[in-house]
């Protein structure tokens, strides 16, 4: 697919929209003359004679190349599977991209080391790049995301893994930059950096945002995350997974004023350099500021120092509680030997034996070299999941923590029941809809979910399912929605509620389907507040001629007002005789008289 800007005066405009779509490159491809095979070619062209239709003349993607001298402005890729064969999965050429958005990407780059990129921007030295990366899946030969432009404001959110035999993320801009890489799956660099930002001109006031990633990994003698700036430059690196590079784990080279957060990284791994530091930042300059606070364990090589830092003139550092949390804790009084972790299991913790207490193993362990027991595992059985723990002391954590402590043993046990119980609500592969709203109103947006887990409980990303919305009127919406990296098997999706009455949402995935009805009304909002308003009351009784009793007045004020008439009503009914009490009472009498007399007089 080869798109260009037939008006290279103004601004391009270009969506590609599809559901299952696939878009092969080949090595020996017609895009072009070199023949690149790049999946998708998005070029800003300067020539204005070639979309000449009184036929003097017309580009020729046969025979010529683009130059990129030209505008790009609001390209949206969306939902595209790419499998190549040639070069780049994505590759734009212009100068100047702005407002790119590239949304639930399948990228797998297989081209050449030089030339396999899965997205690659090259939007020239003079313009700003806007762009959106998220809900992908990028594997690339060559760098999975690469960038090159003036000053860049980059999100790379809520994607899937995100690898590439060289870097993960490359991206070269200058100053002014903005860049978020946040909420995204494993980050590798294979053979180089995992994310790398670098700039061959003035980079004053950068700021990059990498948070809440999985694992950072960057390869060879390169780091897992290496950025370089000039003034001012901004950094955080927060809520990541383990850091690891084959040369440094962080590395960073600022100047004057660099703000710098390294903090909660690596809770249950590292930040490791495996032939460098564990942390290097660089030439920092005067008033900059740096924290390095609660991350997991810094490991440098065997020559180099966990962390170093090299500044000039004033510089505030802060380096605190940079370990594991749970070494802070009370230590545990003993465990239970278990034996191995057996096959599907997770091992989440382990207790490294010392000399002394391999001396006390059986016999078969100690010939195997055993070096740690497991102390904490998780797997999961069949519709439920199961928790081995080898320890039963962590009351301890509860009774013998400091008073203005955290409370850790209420956070561990509540984690672990959250974690361990599926909501009953779920059942595996079957969808589940969920009601975001108790009432809905006529003329609102009315956003709800689906919510998919597989055989284990655990959520089906990516998912091909289909919601089918249908109103009062019988009008059916399809809605094809997706699940992002921050809530993987939850798809969200809103539609607007037009008319009152019964509403039907059906979704379907596979065979399976889910049923959800709801009705839509007038607006409760006249009922969100029900105390009395008297001066509504005294308005609504001059508009229709009324008046107005308030409570403090006494009550024949009212009945005055209302001029009330004495009123009687009659009533005729029919009623047998013998019904009546009077009937009884004179039976009676007339028995009792009977009597007394025949008494009186001897009578029988």
């Amino acid at each position: 697919l080869f798109v260009m800007d037939d008006t290279p005066s103004t601004p391009t405009d270009y969506t590609l929209i599809g559901n299952k779509m696939i878009i092969r490159g080949f090595q020996n491809g017609s895009i072009g003359s070199n023949g690149n095979g790049d999946g998708i070619l998005i070029c800003g062209h300067s020539v204005e004679d070639f979309f000449d239709f009184n036929g003097a003349s017309r580009f020729d993607p046969t025979a010529d190349t683009c130059d990129g001298a030209g505008p790009i402005d609001g390209i949206s890729i969306n939902n595209v599977w790419l499998a190549l064969l040639g070069a780049d999965g994505v590759q734009l050429d212009s100068d100047g991209a702005a407002n790119l958005t590239f949304d639930t990407l399948k990228i797998f780059a297989i081209g050449s080391e030089t030339d396999g990129n899965g997205i690659e921007i090259e939007a020239g030295g003079t313009s700003i790049v806007t762009m959106t990366v998220m809900n992908s899946s990028i594997h690339a030969v060559d760098d999975a995301i690469e960038v090159n432009g003036e000053k860049c404001h980059i999100d790379i959110n809520q994607n899937f893994d995100i690898v590439g035999l060289e870097s993960a993320i490359e991206i070269d801009c200058e100053g002014g930059s903005r860049i978020r890489i946040e909420d995204n799956g494993d980050l590798v660099g294979k053979e180089s950096d995992g994310i790398n930002f670098n700039s061959t001109g003035d980079a004053d006031g950068v700021e990059i945002r990498i948070k809440r990633n999985g694992d950072i990994i960057g390869g060879d003698d390169d780091s897992a995350i290496e950025l370089e700036a000039d003034l001012s430059m901004e950094v955080e690196i927060i809520d990541n997974g383990h850091i690891e590079g084959g040369g440094d784990g962080i590395k960073i080279t600022a100047d004057t004023g660099a703000e710098i957060t390294i903090e909660n990284n690596s809770p249950a791994g590292t930040i490791r350099g495996a032939s460098g530091h564990g942390i290097d930042l660089n030439t920092l300059g005067d008033g900059s500021d740096v924290r390095i606070v609660n991350n997991g364990d810094i490991i440098g090589a065997d020559d180099d120092e966990a962390i170093e830092v090299t500044a000039t003139d004033s510089l505030e550092l802060l380096i605190d509680r940079n370990r594991d949390i749970i070494f802070d804790l009370p230590t545990l009084d003993g465990c239970n030997r278990l034996g191995a972790v057996k096959t599907g299991a997770i091992l989440l913790a382990k207790r490294e034996l010392s000399e002394d207490d391999a001396d006390t193993l059986p016999v078969g362990e100690r010939l195997n070299k055993v070096q740690s027991v497991p102390l904490m595992a998780v797997q999961n059985v069949g519709k439920g999941r199961v928790l081995s723990l080898a320890m039963d002391t962590t009351w301890r954590w509860e009774m013998l923590r400091d008073k203005d402590s955290d409370d850790q043993f209420r956070r561990f046990w509540g984690r672990v029941i959250r974690s361990m119980a599926p909501d009953p609500r779920i059942s595996p592969r079957l969808p589940q809809i969920l009601n975001y709203q108790s009432h809905v109103t006529v003329g609102r947006q009315m956003k709800m979910a689906t919510r998919l887990v597989d055989k284990f409980f655990q959520p089906v990303r990516t998912a091909n399912i289909e919601v089918a919305v249908t109103s009062p009127s019988g009008r059916v919406t399809l809605i094809y929605p997706h699940d992002g990296r921050q809530a993987p098997g939850l798809y969200e999706y809103e539609f607007p509620v037009d008319e009152s009455g019964e509403w039907t949402v059906i979704t379907r995935y596979n065979d399976e389907e889910a049923v959800k009805r709801f009705d839509a009304g007038e607006s409760p909002d006249e009922f969100s507040d029900p105390r009395a308003k008297p001066e509504l009351m005294q308005q609504l009784a001059q508009a229709t001629g009324g008046r107005v009793i308030s409570a403090d007045q006494p009550a024949t004020k009212l009945i005055d007002e209302l001029k009330l008439r004495p009123r009687s009503a009659s009533e005729t009914a029919a009623v047998p005789v013998w019904n009546l009490h009077v009937t009884m009472v004179l039976l009676i009498l007339l028995v009792g008289i009977d009597c007394f007399v025949r008494k009186k007089r001897g009578m029988v």
